[in-house]
């Protein structure tokens, strides 16, 4: 093909110096991809992914479709020749450099079992032309992650570093999350179950003590927040039983009684004068049948932010830092009810899934039957 190129091109031109110099450089040319090519041969790349794939089509997955998921992608070792990196430690405005990626597209439609990739994550990529053909890199295409892929948490976290609240939205992308389906939550419980991500043995215990049918909406909830936000949860409260809710309950009272006053203010939360003692965070809940915490269908939390500090809920702490980290929006998109809206910032519960009278009535099942109230499954639209 070269030799063919060199000989038409020669065909054209008339001045016999120029031709000579043409020639030259296009042997040298020819040589070099020949012989010096360090992709010559190569088919498979590595490639990071540098959105939310939700972010660039709709707001849910859609399967059994002819949708070829995009996604913007850096070719490790290829783009490092021509596009600066946005995650080097000092890149200015990682966001606009990522602007400057290429757009790569599934190999095929998506099919039930296979995900999209999240931010960070590493997946297998081609090239329908190159690059091994004079640098061209065309038609970038890549291949649904497996259940223990790799993700590139170093540039996730430099990425997450530089956000301010707007750069926060681009990565997370919360606003088109939307309301989870049931098949997408119960496929986000899976990847906990599956995936490799920061989590401390104690949030782990406590997430396998909750009730069997919020346990999936947990993992959702954890696994988003990590993958999605770079939010990593400390479990702090989980399952008590009403001995234990009891005893939060009478602390509060003597702190209360030795006059301790709660006052709310509006977009902060409550302040506590003096500060709660250990291990309160907010006033419990009155000790009762109804409890969330009593069924195993609430948990508190503090959050492990990506500047490496952590937010729990106590004052000086207000709602606005909790939902400027969209941990809120993430459990509102599980159906869960989030405590910052009566003050309690560490709580989320199963919310309107399980009512008053249905937590009444799986405590009376529970004494019955002698079964463990967290053991007795009701229904829920998710099936683990």
């Amino acid at each position: 093909m070269f030799d063919e190129y060199v000989k038409s091109l020669a065909n054209a031109l008339a001045d016999n110096t120029l031709l000579k110099t043409v020639r030259n450089e296009l042997e040298d040319l020819v040589m070099f991809e020949k012989n010096f090519n360090e992709f010559a041969g190569q088919e498979d790349y590595y490639g990071v992914c540098l959105s939310s794939p939700i972010e660039v089509q709709t707001d849910t997955l859609t399967f059994g479709t002819d949708l070829y998921n995009p996604i913007t992608i850096r070719v490790k070792g290829y783009h490092d020749m021509s596009i600066p990196n946005p995650c080097a430690e000092k890149a200015k405005d990682p966001y606009k450099l990522i602007d400057t990626h290429p757009i790569a597209f599934s190999e095929r439609p998506i099919s039930v079992g296979e995900r999209l990739p999240t931010f960070g994550e590493i997946v297998i990529c081609r090239f329908t032309d190159g690059p091994n053909n004079f640098g061209r890199g065309r038609g970038i295409r890549y291949s649904y992650p497996l259940s223990n892929a790799h993700a590139d948490y170093e540039c996730r976290n430099l990425i997450l570093k530089a956000k301010t609240k707007n750069n926060l939205l681009y990565i997370k992308n919360i606003g088109a999350l939307g309301d989870l389906t049931p098949s997408e939550i119960a496929n986000f419980a899976r990847l906990y179950d599956t995936d490799t991500f920061p989590l401390d043995s104690t949030s782990k215990n406590l997430i396998k003590k909750l009730h069997i049918s919020f346990q999936p909406y947990v993992k959702a909830f954890v696994w988003l927040c990590w993958n999605r936000l770079g939010i990593k949860i400390y479990m702090k409260s989980g399952f008590r039983d009403l001995a234990h809710q009891t005893r939060l309950w009478n602390i509060y009272k003597k702190w209360e009684a030795d006059g301790g006053t709660r006052e709310f203010e509006p977009g902060k939360g409550y302040k506590y004068d003096p500060p709660l003692p250990s291990p309160l965070a907010a006033k419990p809940g009155k000790p009762s049948a109804t409890s969330h915490h009593t069924t195993g269908t609430a948990f508190d939390c503090a959050l492990g932010l990506p500047n490496g500090k952590t937010l729990g809920g106590k004052w000086p702490v207000t709602i606005k830092m909790w939902e400027d980290t969209g941990v809120p929006t993430i459990g509102r998109a599980l159906g869960m009810d989030y405590g910052g809206r009566y003050g309690d910032l560490v709580h989320f519960d199963i919310g309107a899934i399980l009512p008053p009278t249905a937590r009444r009535q799986l405590r009376k099942e529970a004494k019955n039957t002698g079964i463990h109230v967290t053991k007795i499954p009701f229904p829920t639209p998710v099936t683990p």
